[in-house]
């Protein structure tokens, strides 16, 4: 039987209507449509109920726990599977008011369901960790969990009460609302893109799906007017961009201090294990090392035989023939070749569940910063 014509590659701004679906997600794979994932969340809602019923005592046995423990894992499965379709719909199209709205609604069980749970950690804690140590030891069944477990134990002067855990459960979906601002307007759900001329008579939209033509541009005056062009179109939003990072600041402040962190930063590195003095140690090596940075830019500058260096040039190729285009198979072939050091079921698994079946793929997208979907 003679090999099957491989359909052309789409580019980062091909409609989505005309990607062939081989370079598709095969989404069916979560739910077949819109309506299974309504029927599936309906499915769920008695579940995350039931969960009420073994929490009573949960910690007060091995047997108690186990069960507690099998069922959390079931319903988290299912609800993150709720979540990823729309999520997934969205990376594709985020204008999609259906998806929106299903994202909506996934995100208030989560909502709720995380308030419904707010228990949890306080009442670990309170069984204390030789108590944990030993139901780990007695039932292996209750291995996956232990990394959790110790994560929980080891924020002991940081836990939440189950009332304050909550409370900030229910309002994580209006805490969330100045990230999905910033999100829809980086990725221009509402705003049209400015248009540039190059040197060469084509005409671009100054866009994140066009990110990929702006750093190949191969004369500096192109890469400047494109450049410029983004940069007065995000000057205009510039007072709604500060009041979105201010309002994100006093975010992650608010939940440091909820938690009984001193800063910001040692409230996100707690849940890394991390000590904070690892940040700075890491930022100071940084500042202590520009050197050969500023060489290999001083390279560049050389290479390009630019009079100045602009940020702009800073992603351009330094050689015409460093700009090589693969193949979808062939790129499947590179990835797995270099996934090799992580082991053969690694690389089986890759291969077989992720780019065979349809859950790697190449659909560009032209809402998401010019990334294609599999990157």
């Amino acid at each position: 039987m003679p090999d099957q014509p491989v359909p052309p590659i789409p580019t980062a701004t091909t409609p989505r209507a005309q990607v062939p679906a081989a370079y598709q997600w095969r989404i069916t794979d979560l739910f077949q449509d819109d309506a299974a994932w309504t029927a599936a969340l309906a499915e769920v809602k008695p579940l995350i109920q039931s969960l009420k019923g073994l929490a009573k005592g949960w910690t007060a046995s091995l047997k108690a726990l186990l069960a507690f423990m099998e069922a959390w894992t079931e319903v988290n499965r299912r609800v993150d599977l709720l979540n990823a379709y729309p999520t997934i719909q969205l990376l594709v199209d985020m204008n999609n008011s259906t998806y929106i709205s299903l994202q909506g609604e996934i995100q208030g069980v989560q909502s709720a369901l995380g308030a419904q749970l707010a228990f949890m950690n306080p009442e670990l804690i309170k069984l204390g960790q030789a108590q944990v140590e030993a139901y780990l030891k007695a039932e292996p069944g209750l291995l996956p969990y232990r990394a959790m477990f110790m994560n929980i134990l080891a924020g002991k002067g940081h836990a939440l009460s189950a009332k304050v855990g909550a409370v900030l459960s229910m309002a994580y979906e209006v805490t969330q609302a100045p990230s999905a601002a910033y999100t829809s307007l980086c990725n221009e759900v509402d705003l049209a893109s400015p248009q540039v001329t190059l040197s060469t008579g084509q005409t671009f939209a100054v866009s994140n799906a066009n990110y990929e033509t702006f750093v190949g541009l191969p004369i500096q005056a192109d890469r400047l007017l494109w450049e410029k062009a983004s940069q007065d179109h995000t000057q205009q939003y510039a007072t709604t961009f500060a009041t979105l990072l201010d309002a994100a600041i006093r975010l992650d402040w608010f939940n440091a201090k909820v938690r009984n962190f001193p800063t910001s930063l040692e409230a996100m590195m707690a849940p890394l294990g991390l000590p904070t003095p690892v940040y700075g140690q890491l930022t100071a090596t940084v500042k202590a090392n520009l050197a050969p940075l500023y060489r290999y830019l001083n390279l560049c500058k050389k290479i390009l035989g630019v009079p100045v260096l602009h940020d702009a040039d800073t992603s351009c190729p330094l050689a015409p023939t460093a700009v090589t285009t693969f193949s979808f198979d062939q790129a499947q072939a590179i990835v797995l070749k270099a996934s090799a050091c992580l082991g053969p079921d690694y690389v089986q698994g890759l291969n077989e569940a992720s780019i065979r079946e349809g859950v790697v793929v190449m659909t560009p997208r032209a809402f998401l910063d010019g990334w294609q979907e599999g990157r």
